[in-house]
């Protein structure tokens, strides 16, 4: 520290020369009890401690360019700053202290200054810093506004006051308190010369330091000098959001609406990209927690108004936007389709049109009278969970419940690869299995305490794994903030639930109190399971984002949530989403097959999407000529059915996520039909083996084959780099369809399980 002190010897020998000299304040003669005040601190002036040890080198904020430097000083004497700010500027030639003050103002967004010119040059009444860096900056004179611009607000008022109270502001002028005026030309940093001289008079050159500091007239002290903080340098928005991924964030219920985030490839975060691509206004509702990407769309529900909005998914510019949805505070939203939008919410599910661009009016019927969570589509059918009631199964041509699969503790919904929906039931720590085209159910017990969102409205913790059959799901206790474990579990070849233990997750410890915070979620790309943690002890509103290996559970790297100005802020994020870049393809070749044999394919047999998962996708199918074959879909696939020899057009149509193609395959039929159970396209053959109940295939030891029911549910999936025999013991008798898949051929062939 460095103190101006009054000595009483100095005191004595000045005292008979006080009344004679000239005293100003920034230049400006005054007089009266004042002028004693200001009289006192010029003779303060002339004693100080020792040398500070803060030099040049410990400043951190620059402003300007050119050969010389010169320092800046600002103390406001309050109890809330932890010691003085020091900036630096840099200048050719010479400048003045008026000008470097207003350019390190307009430079620096936390720093604003007031004043007006006189007679004698500028003189500065007040000085602020927005000490919470939260931006909001603006000066009153009374109820009338003063416009600040790049940092200056030009007002001779001396009792102005600051928009934001937690502003660092002082202002007056020949009233209680004043800021004085301090020099030194030789880089001594703080200041300790007295200003004879104003501001705008005051020659500036190299290596003088200004210090301006607030008092009221007594013994003034220099706080612990500290380098002002550059700002944090706003990344530009990218003009396309397409290398990265989405955070939907809840937000900071009672400080800001819900607000996106979004985490480019490389790591950097853009903060409020929602607001920021939309004039710096806030968008979105309270309490945004649900969030999809559909086609060239992003669509968010919130809690309150507006509850619905859409955005331009790689623009984040706003399209369009509703306050109701009809059915209370929105919940999850899915596309049904390339027409409509299912938006649920605390009393059903409304009806949004794609088309018109409004809400129907309508519900779902047999949905309404509860709270809805979680929504997929897979093949025909819409699922939905609905609170203390089960699933519900919609048909989205007629907008019906058509059944409801009784489970009054469901509650998350995903879905595998392979098209099997699971639902998670957290009070009886289990899974229930829901095929998509039977409806039929099984349930799994995996001995695990599972989360429940119902009670904060939220995405479900559960998610699937795109590249192998596995689902993964946040467990610990029943509340989110002891959520610490992260468990995986794989689907084996019965369609059974088994533990993953090469995959073990360890929270870290190098911060207190973390948890599982939003909806994990596996990025498409890159393969990482993304996570949120948060923690309520210990630094308050610490967010990270964790990248999960999704095959061992370690964690690849992390990012740290904060404000825009790299502060702790409280996000609550809620759910990752992935951008759609790349559109689907159809993978289906040419087919031959004998009169007398049928061929069914499951959308996962035929569609390929680097962006999502190909059993989410619909596919439509027609027949060119049905004199030649005619074509059977039920909703998650569909059958090939020869009615005479011949070729014709398969026409192909798939949506996945809202990019819809088509495409034409030769379905010919021959006269030649393979003998029941034996099927064969070049070197490759299927052929059971009745005694033992076994298939066998050969002529190819790498690809997968997948058996089908005649109703196009998948019964059997198997890697042929284990093996070349499949075991059919857990097939009931009957006839199933067998596809294998290599990189360069598919075979298909009709089986009969006796």
């Amino acid at each position: 520290m460095k103190k101006f002190l009054l000595l009483a010897g100095a005191a004595l020998v000045l005292a008979g020369e006080i009344h004679a000299r000239q005293v100003t304040l920034q230049g400006i003669p005054i007089d009266g009890e004042f002028a004693r005040v200001v009289e006192k601190n010029m003779v303060i002036s002339t004693k100080a401690d020792a040398a500070s040890e803060f030099t040049f080198d410990d400043i951190t904020f620059w402003v300007g360019e050119g050969e010389n430097r010169a320092a800046l000083v600002l103390q406001w004497s309050d109890e809330r700053e932890q010691g003085a700010l020091v900036w630096g500027y840099r200048f050719d030639g010479t400048t003045n202290g008026a000008s470097m003050l207003k350019a390190i103002a307009a430079a620096d967004p936390r720093l604003y200054i007031s004043g007006a010119a006189s007679a004698l040059g500028l003189a500065i009444n007040g000085i602020g810093y927005d000490l919470d860096g939260d931006g909001e900056i603006g000066l009153m004179n009374g109820d009338t506004e003063v416009e600040v611009v790049d940092g200056f607000a030009n007002s001779s008022a001396t009792s102005l006051t600051a928009v934001d109270p937690d502003d660092l502001w002082n202002c007056g002028f020949q009233t209680s308190g004043y800021w004085s005026y301090w020099l030194d030309d030789n880089a001594s940093i703080p200041p300790t010369g007295y200003a004879s001289t104003g501001a705008s008079g005051r020659t500036v050159a190299n290596n003088c330091v200004d210090g301006w500091c607030w008092g009221d007239g007594m013994s003034l002290t220099w706080k612990e000098l500290i380098a002002a903080p550059a700002p944090k340098e706003e990344p530009v928005l990218p003009e396309e959001f397409t290398n990265g991924f989405f955070i939907q964030n809840e937000d900071w219920f009672g400080h800001a609406m819900g607000s996106i985030n979004w985490v480019a490839s490389d790591g950097t975060v853009y903060y409020n990209i929602d607001n920021k691509a939309n004039g710096d206004t806030e968008v979105l509702g309270n309490t945004s927690q649900f969030g999809q990407l559909y086609g060239d769309s992003y669509y968010v529900t919130s809690k309150q108004a507006p509850r619905f909005i859409i955005f331009d998914a790689k623009t984040m510019k706003m399209q369009h936007t509703f306050d109701e949805i009809g059915v209370g505070d929105g919940r999850d939203v899915l596309n049904v389709d390339d027409t409509k939008v299912y938006v649920g919410g605390q009393q059903g599910i409304a009806i949004y049109d794609k088309a018109e661009a409004q809400f129907t009016g309508a519900t779902v019927e047999g949905a309404s009278g509860g709270q809805i969570g979680m929504m997929v589509r897979v093949g025909r059918y819409v699922f939905a969970a609905k609170q203390s009631t089960g699933v519900l199964v919609i048909d989205p041509e007629t907008d019906k419940v058509v059944e409801t699969i009784a489970e009054t503790s469901a509650q998350g919904l995903t879905v595998t690869r392979d098209g099997q929906i699971w639902c998670s039931l957290p009070s009886t720590s289990s899974f229930m299995r829901i095929d998509p085209v039977t409806l039929e159910t099984k349930t799994f017990s995996v001995g695990k305490t599972l989360l429940s969102s119902w009670g904060q409205c939220k995405p479900d913790y559960v998610c699937a794994s795109y590249d192998e059959d596995a689902i993964f799901f946040i467990n610990g206790s029943s509340r989110h903030d002891s959520a610490k474990q992260l468990s995986k579990f794989i689907i084996d070849d019965n369609g059974d639930l088994v533990e993953d233990t090469d995959f073990s997750f360890t929270m870290p410890n190098d911060v207190s109190g973390l948890s599982f915070y939003g909806s994990p979620r596996i990025n498409p790309v890159t393969g990482d399971l993304i996570a949120t943690v948060m923690t309520y002890s210990g630094e308050r509103g610490l967010h990270e984002l964790l990248y999960i290996d999704p095959e061992t559970g370690s964690i690849k790297n992390t990012t740290r949530l904060t404000s825009d100005n790299g502060e702790i802020y409280w996000w609550f994020p809620s759910l990752p989403v992935f951008p759609d870049n790349n559109a689907p393809e159809i993978t289906l070749t040419d087919i031959t097959l004998g009169k007398d044999e049928t061929v069914s394919y499951n959308v996962t047999d035929i569609v390929s999407d680097a962006d999502n998962m190909p059993a989410l996708a619909t596919v439509e199918a027609e027949s060119g000529n049905e004199s030649v074959f005619t074509v059977e879909s039920n909703g998650f696939g569909f059958t090939v059915m020869p009615v005479s020899t011949g070729s014709a057009d398969l026409h192909l149509t798939v949506n996945s996520n809202g990019r819809i193609i088509s495409e034409t395959v030769t379905v010919t039929v021959s006269e030649t039909s393979g003998a029941a159970g034996i099927g064969a396209t070049g070197s490759v053959a299927v052929y059971p083996t009745v005694a033992t109940d076994v298939l066998n295939v050969t002529g190819l030891s790498q690809g997968n084959v997948a058996i089908y029911s005649t109703a196009g549910t998948q019964v059997i999936r198997h890697d042929l780099s284990t093996g070349s025999t499949i075991d059919l013991g857990t097939l009931a008798p009957g006839v199933y369809i067998v596809k294998v898949t290599s990189a360069d051929t598919v075979t298909t062939a009709k089986i009969m399980k006796q």
